[in-house]
């Protein structure tokens, strides 16, 4: 009797009682296998630093009436990483024409070239005849890359295939807005 009282209040419709404690966490499983080998991403361009075209008008030149005139620019970007190990290049251009890798010869007997240390670049004008400069000279754009010595690596280009390239195939070889 006590047997058949006892199976006749268990119910299969009971609600079960409060949810017990988290229990202690488990030993690590062994390890899976290793993954197929992800496709390799682009080389990016983040540590390449550009300036915007800027115009250096006749009158900005300094050192009328000697043989160099010269155009100063600061830039904290010119690190000496860039120095030491990376490399700087200056282009210019008249108005929106093409844009030419400094140093320049042109026709007339002038050399436009650059010289760089840590936090300056100038810009300098000379005439190939080691004459004075007597008269201002028309405006030109210009524009300067910053490439640190590990991108030159990265990108798998020396600096002699660099130089050898059109500004274009420059812009597109770091990935930046021509």
């Amino acid at each position: 009797m006590v047997l058949a009282l006892v199976i006749s209040s268990c119910s299969k419709d009971s609600v079960g009682g409060d949810i017990g404690p988290i229990g202690p966490q488990g030993e690590q499983g062994d390890p899976g296998q290793q993954g197929p080998a992800g496709v390799d991403g682009e080389n990016g361009n983040a540590n390449i630093k550009s300036s915007d075209w800027f115009q250096v008008a006749g009158s900005a030149w300094s050192g009328y009436s000697s043989k160099k005139i010269a155009y100063a620019i600061s830039s904290e970007e010119i690190t000496q990483d860039i120095y030491d190990n990376g490399m700087l290049l200056v282009y210019q251009r008249r108005g929106m024409g093409s844009a030419y890798l400094l140093p320049t010869v042109f026709a007339d007997g002038f050399v436009l070239d650059y010289w760089f240390q840590m936090v300056s670049l100038t810009l300098q004008m000379f005439k190939q005849d080691d004459s004075i400069f007597t008269s201002t000279i028309t405006p030109f754009d210009f524009r300067y890359i910053l490439v640190p010595g590990g991108q030159l690596t990265s990108k798998g280009k020396t600096k002699n295939e660099i130089k050898k390239m059109t500004y274009k195939e420059v812009m597109d070889h770091f990935g930046l807005e021509h």
